[in-house]
């Protein structure tokens, strides 16, 4: 993650994209900047992966999750 500063006062926008699909999961990619100047203040990823509740074993990401991510 590459961090720079940000300062009490100022309002933060946080743009998210899942990327790098595969059978289990994705990475959800992330921007944070200020927006008024429109300064990037953070950016990072983050690894999701679909665990099964029942075996609690990994398992594909369910087809209901990829239709709404395919609608957006």
């Amino acid at each position: 993650m590459t961090a720079y500063e940000g300062f009490h006062g100022e309002t933060m926008v946080l743009q998210m994209v899942p990327t790098d699909f595969n059978r289990y999961g994705f990475d959800l990619q992330f921007r944070m900047s200020d927006r008024d100047s429109a300064r990037e203040v953070a950016l990072g990823k983050i690894g999701i992966v679909f665990i099964n509740r029942t075996d609690r074993k990994v398992s594909p990401i369910p087809s209901g999750f990829m239709a709404k991510v395919e609608a957006l």
